[in-house]
């Protein structure tokens, strides 16, 4: 990645993927919290993820206005949408964290990258490696985020001591923490994916009317 053109859009994709999901993170969770122990918790996920998307598309839409068109936001409220959604439906059903989880995220990368792929007419081969790519990005992203969310919430209990009150500062810290680290490996990793699917990135730097 010599090409300083192209450098600075891959970092402006890892930045703007991070801070999407994040902003997506928080206003799912909230948009989902008055369906809590009623008859709409079970499909809280659908909307709740469809945010999460709708903030990612967007801005990896703003990054690569020439490269995405605007079906690519579609796609994206749509794959999370569906990870989230059926996610928590399996939660209300089952009552078991890891079924739900492990059923979320893969119809989630499932249904993200071939939606993606599809707006952006990718032939068999190349919608292979995306969805390798979100597969990667997800899981390794999921995995480190949790870790981070475990880290940071001993921390914060650590510095701020106290009862039930100093609960909310934790559970924040900690879910801060664990979206932005699964906002930067997602970001990241489909970010040099997406380099290698997209042979016009290379150019950026020499054709001033790919910028």
């Amino acid at each position: 990645m010599s090409n300083p053109t192209l450098k600075a859009k891959y970092w402006w994709w890892v930045f703007a993927t991070n801070i999407a999901i994040v902003i997506g993170f928080f206003l799912g969770l909230f948009s989902s919290l008055p369906a809590i122990n009623s008859s709409l918790s079970a499909i809280s996920g659908f909307w709740g993820g469809a945010l999460g998307g709708l903030c990612v598309g967007i801005a990896q839409k703003l990054v690569l206005p020439h490269q995405l068109s605007a079906k690519w936001i579609l796609a994206t409220t749509f794959g999370f949408s569906i990870g989230c959604g059926i996610g928590s439906l399996i939660l209300v059903m089952t009552s078991n964290g890891i079924i739900s989880s492990i059923f979320g995220l893969v119809s989630g990368i499932i249904s993200l990258s071939f939606a993606q792929a599809r707006t952006m007419k990718w032939q068999k081969n190349k919608t292979l490696k995306w969805l390798i790519a979100n597969s990667i990005g997800v899981t390794v992203g999921a995995g480190i985020g949790v870790l981070a969310c475990i880290i940071a919430g001993v921390i914060a209990g650590q510095i701020v001591r106290g009862g039930l009150e100093t609960l909310g500062t934790i559970l924040l810290a900690a879910t801060v923490a664990g979206s932005l680290v699964m906002g930067l490996t997602y970001g990241g990793i489909t970010g040099l994916f997406l380099i290698k699917l997209l042979p016009n990135l290379q150019n950026m730097g020499v054709d001033s009317e790919n910028l």
